[in-house]
């Protein structure tokens, strides 16, 4: 699907949805966070995720950007994530390996401002091989230097959070936080599932006001 289509089916379905939305702690789900769907991605042959911005006014949406994408394997693991900014420019990406345990192996970063690139980050683990945090080596602008991640006693990732390091002290720059309903195909005023029980559409509202200012719009490829 080319650029100006892939706009045209995000505004056209926005267009579509009746506007009842809920503030929501839970961001867009990325990264590593995925694999706790591939189970959904791997039954329905999803090869791509792509996720676009929506902003609104007065309940209508008015632009459209694309924020990141997902590329996953046919066991419906993510192998790829690329972020944008600047309106479709790469900011970075990664690439992920697994073991022959289909554990995660390795994290290649590509990043647009890194002056060494590729760079290897550092993935720490328990000892069941559930990945606590990425560490980034290198000190690269607009990226963070460590992630970490929270589970639930079924093994769900819950919240992940985002660290620079300034003067030798963790210094938080951003938290996300997992709702445990997300792709259960269970649909909500924030959450809104298709057919195959996908996420299609996350929305969120200013905390003073149940108009919504933004939402998030999912697209997806198959093998």
């Amino acid at each position: 699907m080319s650029k100006s289509l892939k706009t045209e089916y995000v505004m056209r379905l926005f267009s579509l949805v009746i506007f009842s939305v809920l503030l929501s702690t839970s961001a867009n789900a990325q990264t590593i966070k995925l694999n706790d769907f591939r189970s959904d991605f791997s039954k329905n042959h999803i090869k791509s995720r792509t996720c676009y911005q929506v902003t609104y006014q007065n309940f209508q949406p008015v632009d459209s950007i694309i924020m990141n994408e997902s590329l996953f394997d046919e066991s419906g693991r993510i192998i790829q994530y690329t972020h944008f900014f600047a309106r479709g420019k790469k900011l970075y990406t990664i690439n992920y390996n697994y073991d022959e345990k289909g554990q995660l192996a390795r994290c290649i970063l590509n990043h647009a401002f890194s002056d060494v690139n590729p760079v290897d980050l550092i993935i720490e683990k328990d000892e069941k091989g559930k990945v606590l945090s990425l560490v980034c080596p290198s000190e690269i602008r607009n990226f963070w230097t460590k992630e970490e991640f929270a589970y639930n006693e079924k093994g769900r990732m819950v919240a992940s959070a985002q660290f620079s390091k300034q003067k030798g002290e963790w210094v938080p720059r951003e938290k996300q936080e997992y709702s445990p309903t997300i792709h259960s195909g269970e649909n909500t005023p924030t959450f809104i599932h298709d057919s195959r029980g996908l996420l299609i559409l996350h929305q969120l509202a200013k905390s003073d006001s149940v108009a919504p200012n933004k939402a998030f719009c999912f697209h997806y490829t198959t093998y």
